[in-house]
């Protein structure tokens, strides 16, 4: 069975040592290409600090690749452990080449750090198409660059609407379908609520931060002039609502321990009591379940406009003895030559190619015969503000949403407490900062 994939903070530390050539993405690689396709470079050892894979899980996705293309790479992993985190590298003083997240954690384990630098000139210099990749993924990099690009984005997210085709069946309705909106996903949530045989089925669970993070209507947690948050606003309580009023549906009853996003994943995923549930961030597939998936549901004010994507950006850093040869493995990393089996092994691709797209999943068992290009939305909306203080934000909306859900607070005082506690948390922050 396939793990179920979710957004995750990943660091990766490179020491370089050699020069540069010629490849096959159209940037120089570090050396030159053989007749087999692998890319010849001097001697040079990597070291490798990866804090969301285990050594097996990144060697199989990045790390066995890498050093298929590049044979004279050395690759060191180095095992997540106490003295080894990347700030404990930095403060050391530890020369590194490449460091790569998820959009939502490269302020506090990269930028915070000073560790960024804008590649803009070396994508002119070596020709490079950013054309070719999701183009809200681009656009969201520059919003935090001020224009430049400190990172070119790897791979995305997929999102979709997961249902548990048994519990359809066994209650007689029909099964949902593409394109649905928010208001029809809940009637037929409301019409799957019931307790039968001793068992509180649900018609629906989510992730409200995820949501949060994708919404559909390219909503800031921050407002990029005044760096406030700006939860208690008319778009931010629309979000809330529209998420909060399925846990309104009579039948619900759910803790605040009920409302953690593991345990909402597990009515779902392993009790199999839930009719239908959204993954933001990944595939669901639970083992022994009769499944399948649809497109995220929409707006009516914002029609056929998906979630916006969660990539992960990998940065060549400001101390990196070698930018050119780490930037020519970034790229190569979003090649066709990567992405197509990296795809087909049910990664998101960051290429902007629907017959790329369409390949997702392929190769993995669990996954064919699925409606899988549900997973990529075929209109994206203008990407978030993604703050150096986003974080002291964005954590506070899924604890806004306990809040309402379990019946403690309504929606507009839970968001204006919301910002209250963000900004005041900015606030601390930003003393701690010009203190430095």
């Amino acid at each position: 069975m396939m793990k179920m994939k979710a957004a995750a903070s990943v660091v990766l530390a490179v020491s370089l040592t050699a020069g540069c050539g010629k490849g096959t993405s159209g940037v120089s690689t570090g050396g030159n290409e053989s007749k087999t396709g692998v890319i010849n470079t001097e001697a040079q050892q990597i070291t490798v600090v990866h804090y969301a894979l285990a050594e097996e899980d990144f060697n199989k996705t990045y790390g066995d690749p890498l050093r298929k293309k590049f044979p004279n790479v050395v690759l060191k992993y180095v095992v997540p452990a106490k003295g080894q985190k990347i700030q404990d590298l930095v403060s050391a003083g530890e020369s590194m080449d490449i460091v790569f997240d998820s959009i939502g954690q490269v302020h506090a384990n990269i930028y915070s750090l000073e560790l960024q630098t804008d590649i803009t000139p070396l994508i002119q210099s070596k020709k490079y198409d950013l054309s070719k990749l999701e183009p809200t993924a681009v656009e969201a990099m520059k919003g935090i660059a001020k224009g430049g690009m400190y990172g070119l984005p790897v791979n995305l997210s997929p999102a979709g609407l997961f249902y548990n085709k048994d519990l359809f069946d066994k209650f007689g309705v029909g099964y949902p379908k593409d394109n649905m909106s928010w208001d029809e996903v809940y009637d037929l949530a409301k019409k799957m609520t019931r307790s039968e045989g001793g068992v509180q089925y649900l018609g629906y669970t989510t992730s409200s931060g995820h949501q949060a993070l994708t919404n559909q209507f390219g909503l800031s947690f921050i407002d990029p002039i005044s760096e406030k948050a700006v939860m208690n606003s008319d778009g931010w309580i629309k979000v809330m609502q529209s998420i909060v009023r399925f846990y309104q549906i009579p039948g619900y009853n759910l803790t605040s321990k009920d409302l953690a996003v593991a345990s909402m994943r597990d009515m779902y995923a392993v009790e199999k009591r839930v009719a239908m549930y959204t993954n933001f961030s990944g595939v669901t597939d639970p083992e022994g379940m009769n499944w399948d998936v649809v497109t995220i549901p929409t707006y009516p004010d914002a029609p056929g406009i998906g979630v916006q994507p969660y990539p992960t950006y990998w940065h060549v850093t400001s101390n990196s003895k070698n930018k050119e040869l780490a930037f020519d493995m970034i790229a190569w990393l979003t090649s066709e030559e990567f992405q197509v089996p990296f795809t087909r092994k049910g990664n998101a691709t960051i290429l902007n190619d629907p017959a790329i797209k369409q390949q997702f999943g392929q190769d993995t068992p669990t996954l064919k015969g699925k409606n899988v290009s549900a997973l990529f939305p075929a209109k994206r909306p203008s990407p978030s503000y993604f703050s150096p203080y986003h974080s002291l934000a964005y954590s506070k909306f899924p604890a806004a949403f306990t809040q309402i859900a379990s019946g403690q607070k309504d929606v507009v005082t839970a968001l204006r407490e919301a910002d209250e506690q963000a900004n005041k948390a900015i606030e601390v922050e930003k003393a701690a900062r010009s203190g430095k």
